[in-house]
């Protein structure tokens, strides 16, 4: 009985650990992307006045 309901546990627990590494390199890649795309705002010189009050939130 004890066994049936760690196994149940220990599952969803391999399939998270295994996903986990690609969540947070995706997570990081999203937060790479945001930056880029303000710092080409910014070199562009467009909505630069409401991407530099969005700055401050990072």
């Amino acid at each position: 009985m004890i066994t049936a309901v760690t196994e149940r546990l220990r599952q969803p627990a391999m399939i998270f650990t295994r996903f986990y590494p690609f969540v947070r390199i995706s997570m990081s890649n999203i937060r790479f992307m945001i930056k880029t795309n303000i710092y080409h705002c910014q070199t562009l010189e467009k909505c630069s006045g409401t991407l530099r009050g969005r700055m401050h939130n990072y």
